[in-house]
């Protein structure tokens, strides 16, 4: 909807400089965070995700999912900025959406389900409806609905959402 929009529309330009300065941004915040997605661009694999430190394989997706918020937030995506220029971090958001594209299969049996971890599977939905709404990319589009479509499915008997799919769960989930 409309909010969502403004919000998206906040991450670039003259509205995300209004944004800073209402919420107390200033050169020095935003050469933090110029840093922090630098780091983060640095860490990412050959196959696109990224892993957090103890490495376990299981949990790419999410790692991979929190790797791209910052640079979505940053107003970041996969796709060149106004005017066809390419954006500093374009090739990493793209490589990253690849990654999870490839970990969430669109259609099928297992249509949507990036992982039977729910935690994971939603940090790593987000990134894919994100850069989705950001971009409108109809390539991204499958994939987030899938997910979506997965997490919807994987509610548990009890309205909630389990550690697995179709179990009961817990507000933190």
């Amino acid at each position: 909807g409309g909010n969502v929009t403004a919000t998206m529309a906040g991450r670039s330009g003259a509205t995300k400089s209004k944004m800073l300065r209402e919420g107390g941004g200033n050169e020095e915040s935003e050469r933090a965070v110029a840093r922090g997605l630098a780091w983060l661009a640095r860490q990412q694999k050959q196959d696109g995700s990224w892993e957090y430190d103890q490495g376990e394989k299981e949990h790419r997706a999410a790692a991979t999912g929190m790797a791209l918020l910052p640079f979505l937030a940053a107003g970041e995506t996969h796709k060149p900025g106004k005017g066809g220029e390419e954006r500093k971090y374009q090739k990493t958001v793209a490589n990253g959406l690849a990654a999870l594209m490839k970990m969430c299969p669109p259609s099928g049996q297992n249509a949507g389900r990036i992982s039977t971890n729910m935690y994971v599977q939603g940090i790593a939905t987000i990134p894919l409806c994100e850069a989705y709404g950001m971009t409108k990319d109809p390539n991204l589009r499958p994939y987030a609905q899938a997910a979506i479509n997965f997490v919807q499915r994987a509610q548990g008997p009890n309205g909630s959402w389990g550690y697995g799919a179709g179990a009961n769960g817990d507000t933190s989930i």
